[in-house]
């Protein structure tokens, strides 16, 4: 819930009085106000030199801050999470949104997806040498068909392929980021 803003006529007596030397708890009590917000506003004046009410940055965010962090939560934990199955949790919480409105808190929050890289087609057993040589031949172009620019972070994990001399090579060669992988997963 916000916070009930107050009146010019008011905020201007707060002023007067404190300038007139009374205390904090003598203007509290006389005008009947918190003291917290006598203090508020005595803080406000000293900063911009008005008590009236300025004018705010931004709407207020549709999304509550607990919606939001549930929402990169769940996104974190399960990648592939989609936007409906997170409006139902949502839904679940009392907070019922449009895909939409979901979508950009995501996107505030720097959770962005924005495909698919290309697919190969593999033939026979996988190991370091085949692996850079599709790293090579897709990669690069992938993240340039995708838009993302040279600068992408890539994941894999510790498959003997991934972490070999000679992909990790390779990888530093194209300036390639890569998420570090844990050792062991999390249980």
């Amino acid at each position: 819930m916000g916070s009930k803003e107050l009146s010019a006529d008011l905020g201007n007596r707060i002023v007067s009085r404190h300038r007139s030397g009374e205390g904090y708890r003598k203007i509290s009590a006389a005008l009947q106000v918190p003291k917290s917000t006598v203090a508020t506003i005595i803080r406000k004046w000293k900063k911009f030199g008005t008590t009236k009410n300025l004018p705010r940055p931004d709407r207020p965010a549709k999304l509550s801050n607990r919606g939001r962090r549930v929402s990169a939560r769940e996104v974190s934990r399960n990648p592939r999470v989609t936007l409906t199955e997170l409006q139902r949790i949502l839904v679940e919480m009392g907070e019922p949104f449009r895909i939409s409105t979901i979508q950009a808190a995501l996107h505030q929050s720097g959770l962005y997806a924005v495909g698919m890289g290309r697919l190969v087609l593999i033939e026979g057993k996988m190991n370091a040498v085949k692996y850079t040589e599709i790293l090579e031949e897709n990669l690069l172009q992938s993240a340039l068909d995708l838009r993302l620019g040279r600068r992408f972070t890539f994941q894999h994990d510790n498959d003997p392929k991934h972490t070999a001399k000679r992909t990790k090579e390779w990888l530093r060669r194209k300036s390639v980021h890569v998420l570090e992988w844990p050792s062991r997963a999390q249980t």
